[in-house]
């Protein structure tokens, strides 16, 4: 498709930086576009943005977003919501129009859990969390959105095997929760995942980042703005932390730049299939063989771009032991 082409042509990478076994290399670009939106953090800094379950007995794989404001609120693919019955994350990115209600498409994250818990906040709203679904995961929700998409119209993920892929991280972690709370488990390795963040600062026109773990391509995000993805860097980052705490493989030291310009290669390449967005704009997902990857595009302009390579033993993209 001619803008993910396009784009990705106009970009360049800047000087990878390691830390252990996981591998960051900067995407840059001079633009230097000015976003006409707020993120999800600002939106509800700003009290401009509202999310609850659908009705009082709730919808898993629903929620209600309400943009309160005059100015769009951008959804991140992979983001975590907390709180009300359950916690979910987002199952694609959506830019939602200025004064408009949406029901989104989300997966739960919590699969022990159905109640506004005392223990919790009483609110029966959402709020934001600081991180974006692990890696893996995000992976495995975005092929089972693009399957659902071309099956069946709708934007559903397979919720169980969400849940079972939670449940093998959290236990390779020993990091099981009584709700099976994938948060607990960024909870428990905060140091670890805190130290990445400190290592991985973002760079002069940088608008995304690729990253790789012990020494292969793992997979990719960016945006149309370095205002923008500075503020959601630290939440990509422990996406892709969270799945190089957990590989046991070692930092071989040979350059990502050379595997990281063929993936890109293969993204411009990879058919592309285009569908209505929730909110503005068209959900492109990709696919094929070899890259497994989704975007947003509003007005002739990528708005979020995430793509990851396919496993050659993935069943849900879960590494070999």
């Amino acid at each position: 498709m001619k803008v993910i082409f396009d784009t990705i042509s106009e970009i360049t990478l800047g000087d990878e930086k390691s830390h252990g076994n996981l591998t960051m290399i900067p995407i840059l670009s001079e633009s230097d576009f000015e976003p006409d939106y707020l993120t999800l953090d600002e939106a509800l800094n700003q009290k401009v943005a509202k999310i609850t379950e659908v009705s009082a007995s709730g919808s898993v794989p629903e929620l209600r977003f309400q943009n309160l404001g005059n100015t769009p609120i951008l959804l991140l693919d992979g983001e975590e919501l907390v709180g009300a019955k359950q916690n979910r994350i987002l199952n694609l990115t959506i830019l939602v129009p200025e004064k408009t209600t949406l029901i989104i498409p989300v997966s739960c994250v919590e699969a022990g859990r159905w109640s506004y818990g005392s223990d919790r906040s009483e609110s029966e709203s959402f709020d934001s969390s600081d991180r974006t679904f692990f890696a893996q995961g995000r992976a495995m929700k975005m092929k089972q959105v693009s399957l659902s998409l071309k099956e069946r119209g709708s934007y559903q993920s397979d919720q169980s095997a969400i849940w079972e892929k939670i449940d093998t991280v959290a236990k390779s972690l020993d990091a099981d929760s009584p709700t099976s709370e994938v948060g607990y488990v960024y909870e428990k390795h905060f140091e670890k995942l805190q130290e990445y963040i400190d290592v991985f600062p973002i760079g002069k026109n940088q608008i995304g980042a690729l990253f790789g773990i012990s020494g292969g391509v793992v997979g990719f995000d960016l945006v149309d703005s370095h205002l923008t993805f500075q503020k959601l860097m630290k939440k990509l980052v422990k996406s892709f932390a969270l799945d190089a705490i957990r590989d046991t493989g070692e930092q071989d030291n040979v350059s990502l730049k050379e595997d990281a310009a063929k993936f890109l290669y293969l993204v411009k390449k990879a058919k592309a299939e285009k569908y209505p967005a929730i909110g503005r704009g068209d959900t492109i997902r990709l696919g094929g063989d070899e890259i497994n990857g989704g975007a947003l595009v509003v007005d002739d302009r990528i708005i979020h771009l995430s793509a990851f390579p396919c496993l050659n033993n993935e069943k849900n993209n879960e590494p070999a032991d």
